[in-house]
């Protein structure tokens, strides 16, 4: 353990990155939906094992809200008066925001 990291698990996550990336470059078939079966998995597993008892529940969900859903919710807005101003409908642009109709925000991926 260097620094208080858990060397297994930062290799891990190496692999799973690795994997990810080389799942998006669309390999052999075969190989593609073996790397996808479990690549997701792998790091909620990693985050499931790193997760510690001693969070005080409200104060960890008021952190993730601080530092990730509120983030998103300001970059998707940005990125919705980005594709009104683009010539997009303000109704599909509020379907967008808002994942009406299964919709995905415009930009979800990138997040």
């Amino acid at each position: 353990m260097a620094g208080g990291r858990l060397n297994w698990i930062d290799a891990l996550k190496g692999w799973g990155i690795f994997l990810v990336t080389f799942g998006h470059l669309r390999p052999w078939l075969p190989l593609e939906t073996h790397i996808y079966s479990f690549h997701m998995c792998l790091f909620f597993f990693i985050s499931g094992y790193l997760f510690r008892d001693s969070y005080d529940l409200p104060d960890y969900i008021m952190k993730r809200v601080k530092g990730i859903l509120i983030p998103f919710l300001l970059w998707d807005l940005l990125a919705t008066i980005e594709n009104i101003g683009e010539g997009h409908s303000v109704r599909e642009s509020l379907a967008r925001f808002l994942v009406i109709d299964g919709m995905p925000c415009w930009d979800a991926p990138i997040w």
